[in-house]
């Protein structure tokens, strides 16, 4: 089956129109609510169209009400025959929580393209991972209860100047899913990744989630983080879905991957992967895309287990999207419990999560590494990629642990004062990401060393994710040399540490630096432009002679931008006397 044209509620000819494609489905039936008291009101049968959509019209006065559908099926082990599953449309634009009902709504304006938001070439991105919910929750800005839970609240820290957001000087987010998922109240902390609907902002994030005003506040919010000239990078789960299983109600068999025994397979650790070769499911995931860039003026996206998607269906996802905006920037996490993308993921315009980079920055500062793997990440060489900026490097994100609970034992220090050893470790494998070609990403609140205590998975812990602000006081210098770095990576000077192409660089190491100090000359060929950078992984500060005519001022060092103040993990520099 391969259904085309539009799907959900849409409007022809003056009136409203709902369209549902259940090709096996004895019958469906569009059951319409009135919003007032949420009763069934009025039940109509579609009807059936050759493709094995289903169609009904309404009156336009329905809008602003709520509306599922009934999918009936035969079932010959069943006395009556059939039975009857009520869902909530796949296609809807707005609900009211994770089991439905849809909201009815006039179609949003899809064709914004001439005035959307211009986000930077993926080789200029420096991405900040994040939760809305994490950012608010002790955010140090007047903000209601309700407002430290919704898009609103977001939106009205992101006009301050003194917004961490726009202190940290980083040139995109990554927020964690905001499509519909399955949070059971307003009150419910949620990481987001079991969603429930593809097309809906989270309805518990809006200041109403029975209006669809959720639709107009994102809005907002994407449109006051381009005002801060921040994109918006979505993190979408397209590889299973949450409870209640809607699509698995509509249809399990074209929606989900079945093992030979009819069982579903859970090669997403989530009990349910969707069915990517399926048309049906394709199409529903390439329209949710389209739409969310043509209404929302979203920037690009992260899938998540990127893997389950398969090469093939990224190459798609990539074409389709190629028209619709320019710069968009796509990214997968590579892997699954099923394997990981073939090196052919390489040749597409995807960037890949590297989880290699990741392992191999903790262990150098632990000491238990390899300089010559650091060379390898500081020269864009660790990976077979095309383009430089095609590995995401990063060594936190907001699942596993956070950095410094890799480091150390949170449990042994009750007050919370991290060690500053391990305040400098973790400040220098930060360091190291923002040297490296490829696309940095920081998870939020990382540059204020962040922790959770020792816990792995905090999916359900906003306690333990929240981020505290009032470290960026005590511990303002770690914070103050990743800025500082930033400013310098997306300076002019800096572009030499963000090329596009593999060749458009040359790297020299210095073979004259001491023992446990990397030190490399890299040159942007075109500009003429050449920075110095030294990493010094004792623990212990070591005096340098420079090469000739090079001078402290010129030297990028582990995340301070020289002469400053200097640390046990930065180097002391002396410039050479000729």
């Amino acid at each position: 089956f391969k259904p085309s044209g539009s799907f959900g509620y849409t409007v022809e000819k003056e009136r409203g129109r709902f369209r549902v494609f259940a090709p096996r489905a004895k019958k469906v039936e569009l059951i319409l609510y009135k919003k007032k008291d949420e009763s069934e009101t009025e039940r109509l049968s579609m009807i059936r169209e050759e493709d094995g959509s289903w169609v009904q019209y309404v009156q336009r006065e329905w809008e602003g009400n709520y509306y599922n559908y009934a999918i009936i099926k035969e079932c010959s082990s069943l006395k009556s025959r059939h039975f009857e599953k009520k869902i909530l449309d796949p296609y809807a634009k707005a609900t009211n929580g994770r089991d439905g009902v849809g909201i009815i709504l006039p179609p949003e304006v899809e064709d914004n393209s001439n005035h959307f938001f211009s986000p930077p070439p993926m080789s200029e991105l420096i991405i900040l991972e994040t939760h809305l919910r994490d950012l608010l929750a002790k955010a140090p800005i007047e903000l209601t209860h309700n407002e430290r839970l919704e898009f609103n609240g977001l939106t009205k820290w992101l006009s301050s100047s003194d917004c961490y957001l726009r202190k940290i000087g980083v040139n995109a987010v990554e927020l964690q899913p905001i499509q519909e998922f399955d949070a059971r109240t307003k009150e419910e902390y949620h990481w987001g990744y079991m969603p429930v609907n593809y097309f809906s902002p989270e309805s518990s994030y809006a200041s109403d989630p029975h209006s669809g005003v959720a639709i107009q506040e994102f809005k907002a919010l994407v449109k006051a983080f381009h005002s801060a000239g921040i994109s918006v990078i979505l993190d979408v789960v397209y590889n299973h879905v949450g409870i209640p299983l809607h699509l698995f109600n509509l249809d399990r068999e074209l929606y989900f991957r079945i093992d030979e025994h009819g069982r579903l397979e859970n090669n997403s650790g989530c009990g349910n992967d969707l069915n990517c070769e399926s048309e049906p499911t394709r199409k529903l995931i390439l329209d949710s895309l389209e739409y969310l860039v043509k209404v929302f003026d979203i920037d690009g996206f992260r899938f998540d287990l990127g893997e389950l998607l398969g090469a093939d269906f990224l190459e798609l996802i990539e074409d389709r999207m190629a028209g619709v905006k320019k710069n968009l920037a796509l990214i997968a996490e590579p892997w699954s419990f099923r394997g990981r993308l073939p090196n052919s993921i390489g040749s597409t315009g995807f960037a890949l999560w590297d989880d290699g980079c990741r392992e191999e920055v903790l262990k150098f500062v632990k000491g238990e590494g390899n300089e010559n793997v650091i060379l390898q990440l500081l020269k864009g060489e660790m990976n077979e990629s095309t383009y430089p900026w095609q590995a995401v490097n990063y060594i936190e994100s907001h699942d596993d642990f956070t950095f410094v609970d890799r480091l150390c034992d949170m449990n042994e220090f009750p007050r919370g004062n991290i060690p500053v050893e391990v305040a400098r470790k973790s400040i220098l494998g930060l360091s190291i990401l923002l040297l490296s070609p490829g696309i940095p990403m920081i998870s939020a609140g990382q540059d204020l060393l962040r922790n959770k205590k020792g816990y792995r998975n905090t999916y359900q812990r906003g306690d333990l994710n929240e981020i505290h602000y009032k470290t960026l006081n005590e511990d303002a210098e770690y914070s103050r040399q990743i800025r500082k770095l930033i400013e310098f990576r997306r300076s002019k000077k800096g572009s030499v540490l963000r090329p596009n192409t593999m060749g458009e660089n040359t790297y020299e190491e210095w073979n004259g630096s001491p023992e446990g100090v990397i030190g490399l000359f890299v040159e942007k060929q075109s500009e003429g432009n050449k920075v110095m950078i030294i990493i010094n992984a004792n623990s212990w500060e070591v005096d340098l002679i420079l090469p000739p005519n090079w001078s402290a001022a010129r030297c990028v060092i582990a995340g301070e931008i020289c002469p400053k103040s200097m640390n046990p993990y930065e180097c002391k520099l002396l410039e050479r006397m000729n």
